[in-house]
């Protein structure tokens, strides 16, 4: 048997019947099985299933078992040397299901593959992703990072622009670190290497779990643009709002718990606690001007999933408060100090950058010795430095920095500094699992250091 269809239902019979019958038409010249796991629905999709789909194998579990659970089912129920994980919102492309079977054969490393998923307007829909995520990338979420990015995705409008990276990327054939398992072919060599699924992610993340295993014994994860499905995303979730919801927290506490010993659990929870009571906040705030039941609803569900969160076992990060207490009071001091830069400081550095990019613009003499104090008196600057301590390319590229006054341009340095300073500290955390105690540790070296200016 060249492979095993497991398709993962819930209550969504128009969306799977669809998507089986893409399956057939995916399947021409390839021995496939296909077995359905229903979760216990009851919207008459295993009639549906009996009546259209009699070579589909239907596995009736009385409960539901989560997208993992059932898929280990169907899985496990299987004889396929690939195993295709495939959502029954998502429909294949004709030849897709072949050139997934030929890039995994064509490459004994490979654990698994991935299609390209699309929206039903074929726009892309982005599913694979370069690094795995650690505790400190959720942080963002505070301030709904993640809603509006998504918010704005769907923006007709926006979507070229936002999505250009993400489309180049989405456009070639690539190593990822991990992908959505809504259309997945994994090698059941590599699927049984790592057991299958983790039972304990009922709901979300346990398709970044599997990817997380199976990369670290030693399988490659391929993302093949050239296979591509439709995913009508959420069919089953948006039944279930609060419940999701819910799964969601919970799912994303127990990752990091899980691949984060000693730590990571306590600062994803402490990370989601802040998140959603900014949620329930914001949302009943919301409610409350507009009369909407619906945010009323969405602040209730938000407020109860954090109290769940709260009653969630995992590991808490030790002496936390002592470790929340020092970082307060290094950001303060740090701002302490740029502030008092702002409002009496010489920027003595920064002026001589200024004085010779006027100096430069002029035609001047970059290396002439009594251009310092001659700038400086004409100009009423106090500088730094000698004639010249940087290419002259430098001094030409501070030229924008003179259209303002010397004062306007040398508070706008201080704060570009700053942004710099914290838009590369969030790059390097959305890379790099840094402990809260060693973070601690480099936040002191920064925040006692002389700031950028």
């Amino acid at each position: 048997m060249d492979l095993t269809a497991v398709v993962v239902s819930w209550n969504t019979r128009e969306h799977l019947a669809r998507s089986l019958a893409a399956l057939e038409g995916a399947a021409d010249g390839l021995r496939v099985e296909t077995i359905v796991v229903d979760n216990g629905s009851s919207d008459g999709s295993q009639a549906m299933v009996a009546a259209k789909f009699p070579r589909v194998r239907l596995l009736q579990s009385a409960s539901n078992l989560g997208f993992g659970g059932a898929s280990n089912v169907g899985a496990a129920a299987g004889t396929g040397r690939a195993i295709l994980l495939l959502n029954s919102d998502c429909e294949l492309a004709p030849g897709a299901l072949a050139t997934l079977l030929g890039a995994l054969d064509a490459d004994a490393t490979l654990g698994a593959v991935f299609a390209r998923l699309v929206n039903a307007d074929g726009t892309l829909q982005p599913s694979v992703h370069d690094a795995l995520p650690t505790p400190w990338s959720q942080a963002g979420d505070v301030l709904f990072a993640s809603s509006l990015k998504y918010a704005l995705y769907r923006a007709p409008a926006l979507k070229p622009a936002l999505l250009r990276g993400t489309l180049r990327r989405h456009a070639a054939a690539h190593d990822v670190a991990w992908g959505g398992a809504a259309c997945l072919l994994v090698r059941r060599k590599a699927f049984d290497a790592v057991e299958g699924f983790d039972e304990r992610f009922f709901m979300y993340m346990e398709d970044v779990d599997l990817c997380a295993r199976l990369g670290a014994a030693g399988f490659r994860l391929r993302y093949v643009p050239e296979a591509v499905a439709v995913h009508h995303w959420g069919a089953s979730t948006a039944r279930s709002p609060a419940r999701m919801l819910r799964h969601a927290y919970l799912s994303r506490v127990a990752y990091f718990d899980k691949h984060f010993p000693g730590w990571g659990g306590g600062v994803a929870g402490a990370l989601a606690s802040l998140e959603l009571a900014v949620r329930t906040v914001a949302l009943g705030l919301g409610a409350w001007l507009t009369g909407s039941a619906a945010l009323g609803a969405r602040a209730e569900a938000s407020a109860a999933c954090r109290a769940d969160l709260a009653a969630a076992p995992r590991a808490r990060v030790p002496a936390a408060t002592a470790l929340a207490v020092a970082a307060a009071l290094l950001v303060a001091a740090y701002a302490g100090t740029v502030i008092r830069i702002a409002a009496d400081g010489g920027f003595i550095d920064f002026a001589h950058y200024y004085a010779f990019a006027i100096h430069v613009a002029r035609g001047g003499d970059a290396f002439d010795p009594s251009a310092p104090a001659r700038l400086n008196e004409e100009l009423g600057l106090r500088s730094a430095g000698a004639p010249l301590k940087y290419p002259p390319l430098f001094y030409v590229a501070m030229r924008p920095w003179t259209w303002l006054p010397f004062r306007a341009a040398a508070l706008a340095w201080l704060a570009l500094g700053q942004v710099l300073l914290v838009v590369t500290a969030a790059l390097v955390l959305r890379r790099r699992a840094a402990e809260p105690a060693r973070l601690v540790a480099v936040l002191a070296v920064a925040a006692l250091s002389q700031p950028l200016v």
